[in-house]
């Protein structure tokens, strides 16, 4: 069995016509307009009904089954033609399937209008692109101009990002990642660029392979990176979410007090992934780095104060207190910490309590508990 094709060609209605009918299109400018037009030829029968039906011929110097008109001595049909030779053809194909094959079907050309023109500007670069639902066994596609294959090539396709990792990727701080991807694209990618959320990171023309080494993760490398390709016919992305597990930084926050409140806490903040954080017990030290107590915490985020009746003894909450918090992540030491200087004076004198001398350490931990 074979492929039947049966091709119609149109062209601007002469006058005596009386089988026209509208042509609606734009023009170059892209101002709507239309035109009358009439059948000129059936596969390879030329209309009768033409006046100048003498100087129309269908031929096929290549060969290969193409449908192709002649006209022989052209001329402007109106000055409403001028500049522009409409003519139009039709390709009705006929598949017998047999096999599993299927014929390819929906060609079109990339940005043509609902008149089936494409547009173009003098002295400027015009790309033609075909696109057609593909058939089985695969087509080639050919672009003829004036009986003469101009371009032979296999089916076009969208890029298509691909990664040897999944979307969501975990790993620890200090560690080297590649994020790699590879485009698939017929005609070959424009453009490949990557970005972090709304930050460029680098872009890369008509490139197939393509990769982004961090040489060592940190925290602030955490986020979504997002690779996008695009050629003539459309774009494709994929989105890359990195999670750095690192350990948490802790930090102490507090409100003001003195002697007279009877409410004094101090907030112990972490910052991590993953955010299970476990808290160890508070420790209080002197401005010299000298234990004094360990205190427990129910809440663990928060610290209150001990209640002490004489106003004397108050002033023993002034020194160093230590946090301690793990997320299971280690950076050479389990628990991490951190300290704040807190001064506890008389309310006439105003002292502040701040974390001006907060500092991030890490170092082992005992857990103990005060008896």
């Amino acid at each position: 069995m074979s492929d039947v094709n049966k091709s119609i060609w149109n062209g601007p209605a002469h006058q005596n016509s009386f089988d026209t009918s509208p042509f609606k299109g734009t023009n170059v400018y892209g101002r709507p307009i239309e035109w009358n037009t009439s059948v000129y030829a059936v596969d390879e029968n030329v209309n009768s009904s033409l006046s100048h039906q003498n100087r129309l011929k269908i031929v096929d110097k290549t060969n290969m089954g193409g449908s192709n008109l002649q006209i022989v001595m052209f001329q402007e049909v109106t000055k409403a033609f001028t500049s522009v030779i409409l003519l139009t053809m039709e390709v009705i194909p006929v598949c017998d399937s047999y096999y599993n094959k299927k014929c390819p079907s929906n060609m079109t050309f990339l940005n043509e209008t609902k008149g089936h023109i494409l547009n173009g500007i003098e002295n400027n670069i015009m790309r033609i692109i075909c696109i057609v639902h593909s058939g089985k066994p695969p087509e080639t596609l050919s672009l003829r101009r004036n009986n003469k294959i101009v371009k032979t090539g296999e089916h076009g396709n969208k890029p298509v990002i691909l990664t040897a990792i999944d979307s969501t990727d975990e790993i620890n701080e200090g560690e080297k990642k590649n994020l790699c991807c590879y485009v698939d694209s017929n005609p070959v990618s424009i453009t490949t660029r990557l970005v972090n959320g709304s930050h460029g990171i680098f872009v890369k023309q008509k490139v197939k392979h393509m990769c982004f080494l961090i040489e060592k993760v940190s925290g602030y490398d955490h986020g979504n990176y997002t690779y996008i390709a695009e050629n003539e016919i459309e774009s494709d992305s994929v989105t890359i979410i990195l999670k750095v597990k690192y350990p948490p930084y802790v930090h102490l926050h507090n409100k003001n007090f003195t002697i007279d409140d009877e409410t004094r806490t101090i907030l112990c903040k972490a910052e991590g992934f993953p955010s299970n954080y476990t808290y160890g017990i508070w420790e209080h030290c002197s401005e010299f780095n000298e234990h004094i107590r360990y205190l427990n915490s129910t809440e663990k985020v928060t610290l209150i104060l001990p209640k002490i009746n004489a106003v004397f003894y108050k002033y023993q909450d002034s020194g160093i207190y230590i946090c301690m918090v793990t997320n299971g992540i280690s950076n050479k030491q389990h628990f991490q910490q951190g300290k704040a200087y807190v001064v506890s004076e008389e309310r006439n004198n105003q002292m502040i309590l701040t974390d001006v001398r907060t500092v991030f350490e890490n170092r082992n931990i005992s857990m103990v508990s005060e008896e």
